[in-house]
């Protein structure tokens, strides 16, 4: 049986939400790691996009990025696991275009 962590349960959530334009990103061979705040019941109070030289050099990370932070955002309220919400109220997630479009 497998195991996954707190993160992995928000992740899913996001994932799920996460439009890929696969012209746009191409083979989407790279990461795309979010910083999100949230509230005890699960509200996104901040979505903020990590790694800014890939935002504006590469405009297929700059298109994965936006539609992940509107996911994010889409997704709110995040249903949280119960007793998680310390290590979730301040979290980096980090996703693969990738592995999503799998």
């Amino acid at each position: 049986m497998a195991m996954y962590s707190a993160k992995d349960f928000i992740r899913v959530q996001i994932a799920r939400r996460w439009y890929l334009d696969r012209n746009a990103i191409g083979r989407g061979a790279f990461t795309v790691s979010i910083h999100l705040l949230l509230t005890a019941d699960g509200h996104v109070s901040e979505a903020t996009i990590l790694d800014n030289m890939s935002f504006s050099s590469n405009p297929a990370y700059r298109s994965a990025a936006i539609s992940l932070r509107g996911a994010a955002l889409m997704s709110s309220p995040l249903i949280l696991p119960p007793g998680h919400y310390a290590e979730l109220k301040d979290v980096v997630l980090t996703f693969s275009p990738k592995e999503v479009l799998q």
